[in-house]
């Protein structure tokens, strides 16, 4: 944070939970997960959330 004033958790904070809960919790196929999300693949969706 760069200022003592600003949010803890910005809204595409949430976003990512969400993406990893329905992914990893859920159990979601990662196609049925990008479309979701609307990324263009499930590859991208992939790539972005698997190191998490």
């Amino acid at each position: 944070m760069k200022r003592p004033t600003a949010a803890m958790w910005h809204p595409h904070d949430l976003r990512h939970m969400a993406a990893c809960w329905i992914l990893f919790d859920v159990g979601f196929d990662p196609g049925v997960t990008a479309s979701l999300l609307g990324h263009a693949n499930a590859t991208f969706t992939l790539s972005r959330y698997v190191g998490v």
